[in-house]
């Protein structure tokens, strides 16, 4: 290692003091240049998750991710994902025109601060809204638990032990 760092430097190399500039090949066919060969940088995907906590009379919805994306099969909260944050109205307008929202939501809402996941190719920011609903919503998928029972669950969109929610108005 300590020759290649000093002799076989990527940027002006030492070939002309080399012991084995006879047998290196890239010296003898004159493609000093070509090495070492960079790795393709990786191109890092930033992806923004709105899990939307939806609770009515003591129950919250979960649902099972089907897509072939990560956390395949694992359990989440209702989630819209977009290109960029979202502001809390747009989110909420998005989530009414996807029925899972009544138009006005009467009870308390409140939301996290963004939480961040670094994954090889992808760049993850997860915000959970908490919303309580006086009428349950018909969402296809929906799973409606109470809350001891969707702890056992296998999940990856929240951690009860880091929930600090932030009162927002609606």
């Amino acid at each position: 290692m300590d020759f290649g760092a000093t002799i076989c430097k990527p940027v002006s190399p030492l070939c002309g003091s080399c012991v084995f500039k006879k047998y290196c090949q890239a010296f003898r066919q004159d493609k000093i240049a070509a090495y070492p060969v960079k790795e393709k940088k990786i191109r890092v995907k930033k992806r923004w998750f709105h899990f939307l906590v939806l609770t009515y009379k003591g129950k919250i919805a979960i649902r099972q991710r089907t897509e072939k994306d990560i956390w395949q099969e694992l359990y989440e909260f209702p989630n819209l994902e977009s290109g960029k944050p979202l502001t809390t109205g747009a989110l909420l307008k998005e989530a009414r025109q996807k029925k899972w929202l009544p138009s006005v939501v009467k009870e308390s809402t409140s939301i996290s601060p963004w939480y961040k996941q670094q994954l090889t190719h992808q760049l993850i920011h997860g915000q959970f809204i908490r919303i309580s609903l006086q009428k349950k919503p018909e969402i296809p998928g929906l799973l409606w638990l109470s809350e001891k029972s969707w702890s056992n669950m296998p999940s990856r969109a929240y951690s009860g032990s880091t929930w600090k929610p932030y009162k927002i108005a609606i």
